[in-house]
């Protein structure tokens, strides 16, 4: 699907989703284990989009690798001139005092990242792949209470109801016989679509 190069550091990119969405950004992480890739939108923005929901990527500017260190800061006075000035304090003291810098958490760090990155995921298997904006508000509604899954372009909720398009309470069929998850999720259904049709008679 994508060359090496497309996930090179600093290269800024535009990505296009299997749901037709563009994302421009640079690159800044690139994980083949989780299947992700980190945009950097802007200084405080990031987007992380797997790789699986990736249809193009192509390359809008060639960036370094990685950014280049940043230089020092120079003195405005030479440093004989700082020793004359202040003969009774240490030139490095006077020059360079800063305070303590403070621990830093890596496990802490990467849990972090690793949460993000998994609530991400769980984010982006949510979303279903070509189905209708109506398919995908049915599905929000269902998974506010119930476990629920994509399976293609049909909605199986507790591994027990299967909703097919056009996702109303026709369209519902359990694999078990009496099921009470079915009952509960054509009320569901029923409800969602009543505040759907309202919406758009402007109620």
């Amino acid at each position: 699907m994508t060359s090496p190069i497309d996930w090179t550091l600093g290269h800024k990119i535009c990505v296009t989703t299997t749901a037709l969405t563009d994302i421009e950004g640079s690159v800044y992480a690139y994980d083949p284990l989780s299947q992700t890739v980190t945009l950097e939108e802007s200084p405080q923005k990031f987007r992380i989009v797997r790789t699986p929901f990736i249809k193009s990527v192509s390359v809008l500017e060639k960036g370094p690798s990685a950014p280049a260190p940043a230089a020092p800061p120079k003195p405005k006075n030479s440093w004989s001139e700082i020793a004359r000035a202040k003969k009774d304090v240490p030139v490095s003291t006077q020059a360079f005092e800063t305070g303590p810098v403070g621990f830093v958490d890596l496990d802490g760090v990467r849990k972090r990242e690793s949460e993000i990155v998994n609530q991400e995921m769980r984010k982006q298997a949510n979303k279903g792949v070509g189905v209708t904006q109506q398919g995908q508000e049915i599905y929000d509604a269902i998974a506010k209470t119930l476990p629920c899954r994509w399976d293609g372009k049909s909605i199986l909720a507790v591994e027990e109801v299967q909703i097919d398009p056009p996702y109303n309470a026709l369209a519902c069929k359990a694999n078990k016989p009496n099921s009470q998850a079915l009952a509960h999720v054509k009320k569901i259904i029923e409800a969602t679509w009543k505040k759907i049709d309202e919406r758009a008679k402007g109620g």
